[in-house]
């Protein structure tokens, strides 16, 4: 019985499929098969269309990868042969990679033949005469350098298309675009109708103060699917929010190897935006709040500290826990440290705690936002103001290190930039603070009355405002329970519940908190005294209260 043969075929891309290189690799197998007395099977998928060798992907998920694991579970007969029009049909890859990928279809017996120098290559040959490979490994050689010279060519090509985007034509790159874009030659890049209102809701829930998994739980269970119909988790959430093409913005990128870098500065309003600048630099605010805290779980019952309580003694995270048996059981917070045994801290009881949360929000400038339209927008506006100042700050420290080893005018120039940015954006957000300012909480009975601290999107409203403004709560458990409150890092006012006074007293960090303390209660407020690391809130209370001063009772 006459050995059967086998025709690979290969090409790399659609162009080449149009063309005749089917039709005559085709053909002279067939001739070779005719003449060699070869019985060329039909029956088995030898065709690799639009694949490259030089990636190795006919070999790893192509019809060459299938034959080899044929011959090797047996399914192919040794004796059999191998019709390929060149060696480079074979592979691509890096020439040993080339010659491994040679060695296991003859070493199971298998005889490879180059149909354009009718070559036959065996074990058998190779054993008696290795020379005849001297000329097979010049080739693979070839092959891959062809192939990288490709590849750099074309990559050229992609970048110099890239960079031709960022000219007034805004040259199209194609079809490889976010996923909430469709592209036509005619028309370019347009929004999807479907997945304008799915974007927008997903930065309105992260800016609400849901968490990535949170999001992903309401998307999934309303039937929402990505767009190759699978399900959200946080990572496929997180590209969207931190993408800044949904506001239109193209930055171009080349590959190095594995790594892909960013090609020359990002080309604005190169896509239609998805949602507003606004929108998209608040939700940065929020994530870099969240980054800060390293708070991203969410409970049943929203923890109104999440992210914000802080421990006086050590500085760890306040988490709630409940103590005792229904129905006299009570939640507490307790420092995630002490319920390690590393750190002292008692605990506080979370009820009361929650009374001196919505005392701080009435004393933050911000907060009528919660309970008014106007001040709200305002609000709005200062967040957008702030995440433009933190992408600055980041792009800032990043050009600061780069300029340890590169002094050019170029980055200097663009530092500049950076700073005069900063500085402008600061006054902005300095100038909404005064128009807040003015219209700051003077009624705090009726601010309460409107806040929603009940509901868990109330409270989740609340605790990402707090958190958006850096706000920090660090609470001493020991009595009398004192709240120290603090933005960015510096005092607000301390606040202390004295276990024999009803209601709390509190100590203003500076004349402007003293001021709103005077505006909501009518009265005078002396300063935390900073003479002292420390201090007894009772003996000090005494003494103010002995010279007159006791207006400092809140309510």
């Amino acid at each position: 019985m006459n050995p059967t043969a086998f025709s690979y075929i290969r090409w790399s891309s659609a162009p080449q499929g149009k063309g005749h290189t089917e039709e005559r690799q085709t053909d002279i197998a067939e001739e070779y098969a005719k003449a060699k007395g070869l019985v060329l099977d039909t029956t088995r998928n030898m065709r690799d269309a639009g694949v490259s060798g030089w990636s190795g992907r006919n070999i790893s998920d192509g019809a060459l990868g299938a034959f080899i694991k044929a011959i090797e579970a047996g399914d192919i007969a040794p004796g059999s042969f191998l019709l390929i029009e060149d060696i480079d049909r074979l592979s691509r890859l890096p020439v040993m990679d080339a010659l491994a990928v040679f060695q296991r279809i003859i070493g199971a017996g298998i005889t490879i033949v180059t149909l354009r120098d009718k070559q036959e290559y065996s074990l058998e040959r190779l054993k008696e005469d290795w020379t005849p490979l001297m000329p097979i490994l010049f080739a693979m050689a070839r092959g891959h350098g062809e192939s990288e010279r490709k590849s750099d060519l074309i990559g050229k090509a992609w970048r110099n298309k890239k960079l031709a985007a960022a000219s007034e034509a805004r040259t199209p790159i194609g079809d490889n675009a976010p996923m909430w874009l469709s592209y036509s030659p005619d028309k370019g890049y347009t929004l999807k109708e479907k997945w304008t209102p799915i974007i927008e809701r997903m930065f309105q829930l992260y800016i609400d103060g849901h968490g990535l998994i949170a999001i992903s739980h309401i998307l999934n269970d309303e039937g929402v699917r990505t767009s190759r119909g699978g399900i959200w988790g946080p990572s496929s959430l997180d590209r969207v929010l931190n993408n800044r093409s949904v506001i239109g913005e193209y930055q171009p990128r080349t590959r190095k190897g594995k790594v892909r870098e960013n090609a020359g500065n990002p080309i604005p309003r190169y896509y239609p935006p998805a949602i507003d600048e606004e929108t998209f630099y608040r939700a940065q605010r929020v994530r870099e709040s969240r980054n800060r805290t390293g708070t991203s779980k969410q409970s049943k019952n929203f923890n109104l500290f999440q992210g914000i309580g802080q421990c006086r003694l050590c500085g760890s995270t306040l988490h709630s826990v409940s103590k005792g048996a229904p129905p006299k059981n009570h939640t507490y917070l307790r420092c995630s440290s002490a319920k390690k045994r590393v750190c002292k801290a008692g605990y506080i009881r979370l009820d009361a705690a929650e009374a001196v949360f919505r005392e701080v929000l009435a004393k933050i400038e911000s907060a009528k936002s919660l309970v008014h339209d106007a001040s709200a927008e305002l609000v709005r506006q200062q967040s957008e103001l702030r995440g433009r100042i933190d992408e600055h700050r980041q792009h800032l420290k990043q050009l600061v290190e780069v300029l340890q080893t590169n002094t050019s005018s170029t980055i200097l120039g663009e530092v500049v930039r950076r700073e005069t940015a900063i500085t402008d954006l600061t006054k902005q957000v300095d100038e909404i603070s005064l128009a807040l300012a003015s219209n700051a909480i003077t009624d705090k009975e009726s601010f309460f009355a409107s806040l929603d601290l009940v509901s868990y999107e109330g409270r989740n409203r609340a605790n990402a405002l707090l958190k958006e403004l850096h706000i920090t709560i660090r609470v001493a458990t020991e009595k009398p329970h004192r709240y120290h409150v603090y933005q960015d890092e510096e005092p607000l006012f301390d606040l202390v519940k004295r276990a024999d006074k009803e209601k709390p007293v509190f100590y203003p960090a500076n004349n402007k908190q003293r001021a709103i303390i005077m505006r909501q209660e009518g009265t005078f407020t002396p300063l935390i005294n900073f003479d002292e690391d420390a201090f007894d809130g009772d003996a000090e209370g005494e003494q103010y209260e002995n010279e007159g001063y006791d207006s400092r009772e809140w309510y």
